[in-house]
């Protein structure tokens, strides 16, 4: 290990220098989004809802009406009563609709990036720039998940006691630098979580796909459905139940080309994803199942992979996760800013180092 230290600590100020700004900004954006309901309840005034169940054909006529020729997923609360959004997309453009879900009644139509949340998810996720942005933010968390690596290889003591000891006598540099290395290892852990749960999210399709071939996994056929209208959407949703029966239906996808089918996704009791991950493709013309796939029968890539998202965002663990999280995320705000600082505090020292020797050589 002490040989490797030289090396770590030179990977750790090259990779922490570099990413220092992307850490705040996900850290920062990170830390907003581990709280997002509490926070939107803040600012949003209670309503009563309405209870009973969702008019799922009214609810797919009011998109249509506006957006006959789109892609829509329909995304149902855990709360019956609570409103329904549809995700619209249309060629490039996307919209995020919001429906009273015993009516269909339209409440609101907006730009998928409109609001503060959806603005701050862009960020997050992708800098603002697009699926090119989604990438560089995949290999931001494989440059952080290196950086920690090294940082910790570095710290790393040869004699427990001490291990953690602060310095904050021995001038402002140095005792940032005993915080930071100590912080630094007590946050190790989240950090490692953070940056790998984040770069599997990005990165996940092909995750999967090299999980499913080390597994000797076939790839699924192609499904086509059957030409003709599609039967009222509270028929398919009925046979969606009867293939995977209980949990609650999260999401239905209805795609904006005809022969293909329709997809339900449910969350099944015992399910670690909060949005569920077991899926029933359903030919629209006759109500035919053609693919039930709950997760515990999923592929192994999607199976292994099921507890990534809840990680990366505490909901897996409960408030005490989120709380841990989102500590871990106000942690890499503190290692981004201090680092920066220490690299110009250690500069600064350098130059007025040479100017000093510069001048008794004069």
């Amino acid at each position: 290990m002490k040989a490797l230290k030289p090396a770590a600590l030179w990977l750790h100020r090259q990779l922490g220098l570099y990413l220092s700004l992307f850490m705040i900004v996900l850290g920062l954006t990170g830390a907003l989004m581990v709280f997002k309901p509490e926070i939107q309840r803040l600012g949003t005034p209670v309503t009563a809802s309405v209870v009973g169940a969702p008019a799922y054909q009214a609810l797919l006529d009011a998109v249509r009406t506006r957006y006959p020729h789109a892609t829509i997923n329909l995304r149902f609360a855990a709360d019956p009563g609570a409103p329904v959004r549809a995700f619209v997309r249309v060629g490039e453009e996307k919209r995020v609709m919001t429906l009273v879900a015993s009516s269909g009644a339209v409440l609101n139509d907006a730009g998928s990036g409109d609001g503060f949340f959806p603005w701050l998810l862009a960020l997050h996720e992708a800098l603002l720039l697009g699926e090119e942005g989604k990438t560089a933010v995949g290999i931001i968390g494989i440059g952080l998940l290196l950086c920690v690596l090294a940082g910790l290889i570095f710290w790393w003591p040869r004699r427990w006691r001490g291990a953690l000891r602060l310095h904050p006598d021995t001038g402002s540099l140095s005792w940032h630098k005993s915080l930071h290395r100590s912080a630094g290892a007590l946050a190790a852990v989240f950090l490692l979580m953070s940056a790998l749960t984040g770069a599997l999210l990005v990165f996940s399709k092909p995750v999967q796909g090299w999980i499913d071939q080390a597994a000797g996994e076939r790839a699924a056929p192609r499904l086509k459905a059957s030409p003709g209208k599609a039967l009222p959407l509270s028929e398919l949703v009925a046979s969606a139940d009867r293939a995977l029966p209980g949990g609650r239906l999260v999401d239905i996808r209805i795609p904006a080309k005809p022969g293909e089918p329709w997809q339900f996704r449910k969350k099944l009791p015992g399910e670690m994803h909060p949005n569920g991950l077991s899926v029933v493709q359903i030919d629209p013309a006759n109500g035919h199942v053609l693919r039930s796939e709950p997760i515990d029968r999923a592929p192994a890539g999607r199976r292994l992979t099921q507890w990534v998202y809840p990680l990366h965002t505490g909901e897996l663990g409960g408030l005490l996760l989120r709380c841990l999280m989102f500590a871990g995320a106000l942690a890499g705000i503190y290692f981004g800013a201090t680092g920066l600082w220490m690299w110009w505090a250690r500069r600064r020292r350098k130059t007025a180092s040479l100017a000093g020797q510069q001048h008794v050589a004069a």
